[in-house]
Order: structure tokens, then C-alpha cells, then sequence
């Protein structure tokens, strides 16, 4: 009966060590199904993450696994729910030509309909298209007033900054991250007096 009762608690406690990881894909694979239920239900935030979920893939033998073709379906469903990080994702497929053909005109369009419902990350490409001198949409005064929109949202959040650094590293890192550093709202207060 001891012996039992030690072979019982030595299994127990081990398994409170071990940890049990899934493989990355079958990880991925469990949750689309989670997100899928949730769309299920109308979830806007679900059909974002579940975009992203096939936007960034997941490893599978030193390589990563992708679908941007079901990444586009997703983030076009959502924004046509008006969610605003899919309008913007939508707006980055067309600049990118990802999964679709480049469209400056839809890639404008997207991030547009984006920034006016109040997205930072928007608004920060729109200000990068209107300042390309190379580009045939660049228009200076609709650049300064996104900047103007964007510093006021920025302010709003209460948000200081005071270092400088230069417009693609700020782009970015605010892509990378989604948040305002320092060294953002200085450039955007430098583009805004060019």
C-alpha cells in the first residue's frame, strides 16, 4: 500500500515538471479553430487575429508556413465591418502587392477609411505616400494634415517625446511595435514644418 501511494505522488509531482508543449503547427492549427468559433459568433477581432494568424504562419522545419491568400480573405471580411486594423492591413496588402496587384489607388483608399475612423498606424502611412516626392500621389498639404491629425492623437494619449531618428527606422518600429516612441513624434513634428 506504500509503495503505491509513493509510485502515485512520484507520478503526480513529476507531472507538475513536465511540460507539454505542442508542435508549432498543431499550436496553430488549434487555434484557427478557436478564432474560427469565434467568427462563428461575428467576432471582428477574431477574423483580425485570425488574418494575422495566417499572415505570420508559424515554423515548420526551419521554415515558416504562410497564407497570405487566406490572410487577404480575412482582414477584407472584417474591414468591410469597419474594423480599422483590417482596413489598414488591407491598404498594406495593396501598397505591397501582397497576394494581390499593386494598387496605389485601393492602397490609399484602405488606409484612408482607416485613419478617419482614428488609426494611428494609418495615418502614419498616409503621411509616408503624401511625402514621397517619387510618388505621383504625393500631395504635401494632405501630409501635413495627417501629421497635424496624428500629433493631436498622439497628444491626446499623452504621450511626450524628444528624440529624432529617421522616417523609415520610426515606420518601423512603429509597424513592429504598434506604439509611439520618442523618436516618432519628433519626426512627425519636423515633417509637418517641412
Amino acid at each position: 500500500m506504500f509503495k503505491h501511494f509513493i509510485f502515485i505522488f512520484v507520478l503526480l509531482f513529476s507531472n507538475l515538471f513536465v511540460v507539454q508543449s505542442q508542435s508549432p503547427e498543431k499550436e496553430y492549427k488549434n487555434k484557427v479553430l478557436q478564432l474560427e468559433l469565434l467568427i462563428k459568433g461575428g467576432d471582428t477581432n477574431a477574423m483580425v487575429e485570425l488574418g494575422n494568424l495566417y499572415y505570420y504562419g508559424y515554423s515548420k522545419n526551419d521554415e515558416n508556413i504562410t497564407n497570405y491568400k487566406k490572410a487577404y480573405f480575412w482582414f477584407e471580411k472584417a474591414a468591410f465591418k469597419k474594423h480599422i486594423t483590417a482596413m489598414y492591413n488591407l491598404g498594406y496588402f495593396y501598397e505591397n502587392g501582397i497576394k494581390v496587384n499593386l494598387n496605389p489607388k485601393k492602397s490609399i483608399s484602405w488606409y484612408e477609411k482607416s485613419a478617419e475612423a482614428g488609426n494611428p498606424l494609418a495615418m502614419l502611412a498616409l503621411i509616408k505616400i503624401y511625402k514621397d516626392e517619387s510618388s505621383s500621389f504625393q500631395n504635401i498639404e494632405r501630409a501635413k494634415m495627417w501629421t497635424s491629425t496624428l500629433i493631436n492623437t498622439t497628444e491626446n494619449l499623452n504621450i511626450s517625446f524628444t528624440k529624432e531618428d529617421d522616417f523609415e527606422t520610426i515606420l518601423l518600429h512603429f509597424n513592429k511595435y504598434g506604439i509611439f516612441t520618442p523618436k516618432l513624434l519628433l519626426e512627425l513634428r519636423n515633417i509637418s514644418s517641412n
